[in-house]
């Protein structure tokens, strides 16, 4: 997918025994599921690793030529993959169409509408063959819905005869699996010890500041109020001084004449 390799630690399964087994990959953001037939193995990547394409040009599917990421040729039925929305199937057959997007198949690569696998009656997918009939002609590939749970019960023994019958109605095209819900944050948000330290003495400077400043307001109120009352305390008396000097010149005034 473009965001380098990304290593699960999953419980061992044989898968070489000659019988088919169902193995589904899901991504949703740095989550990732495993499912090996009824196992199933989340991953959580603990950074950016994986979560987008990095501007990646070609998606392999099944078998990546690539000589430093080189793997072995995937052989069977790969079923219900989307890019963007639109099955990758419908690209590659034609019938669907966007103009950004190339599918390119290999010479040994076939298109099938309607495959059909012949099972055991005790097969852990026959439940799942048995659901696609009661599935509405309309796309699950939807990021925040729920996931349909698998059904449960010993997994029986598939045979290997694979069959593209021919069935009377045509099958939807709709996938029966679902992106698991985004019930929880994919990073950790907890803070640690030193940041809950570091945001509680921001506050109290922060508040300690804010005191500061209040209490210099109000000082320096009060400290132009008390000069104003004063300078009227001292024109009021410098008035009275004036009036009693006047005062005190009028009988001489008097006397002189």
């Amino acid at each position: 997918m473009g965001g380098g390799l990304v290593r699960l630690k999953e419980t061992r399964r044989r898968l070489d025994d000659d019988n088919y087994h169902r193995i589904r990959v899901f991504r949703h953001g740095l989550a990732t599921l495993l499912e090996v037939d009824e196992l199933q193995t989340k991953h959580i990547s603990p950074g950016p690793l994986g979560e987008q394409f990095n501007d990646q040009q070609s998606i392999w599917l099944g078998h990546a030529p690539s000589t430093q990421n080189f793997t072995n040729t995937f052989r069977g039925v790969l079923s219900g993959v989307f890019y963007n929305g639109l099955p990758i199937c419908d690209l590659a057959a034609g019938l669907s169409h966007r103009a950004d997007v190339h599918v390119t198949r290999h010479a040994d690569i076939q298109y099938v509408a309607n495959f059909r696998v012949r099972l055991a009656p005790d097969s852990v997918f026959q439940q799942i063959l048995d659901d696609f009939p009661n599935l509405e002609s309309t796309s699950f590939h939807d990021d925040e819905s729920a996931m349909h749970e698998s059904p449960s019960g010993p997994p029986g023994t598939p045979t290997a005869d694979v069959a593209a019958a021919t069935v009377t109605s045509p099958t939807p095209h709709g996938e029966w699996i679902q992106f698991p819900p985004r019930t929880r944050q994919l990073t950790d948000t907890t803070p640690s010890p030193l940041q809950s330290h570091v945001n509680i003495w921001l506050l109290v400077c922060l508040g300690g500041a804010g005191l500061v400043f209040l209490v210099s307001m109000l000082f320096l109120v009060f400290h132009c109020l008390q000069r104003k009352r004063n300078e009227e305390g001292g024109r009021q008396h410098r008035e009275a001084h004036f009036v009693a000097a006047e005062q005190l010149d009028y009988p001489r005034e008097a006397v002189c004449k």
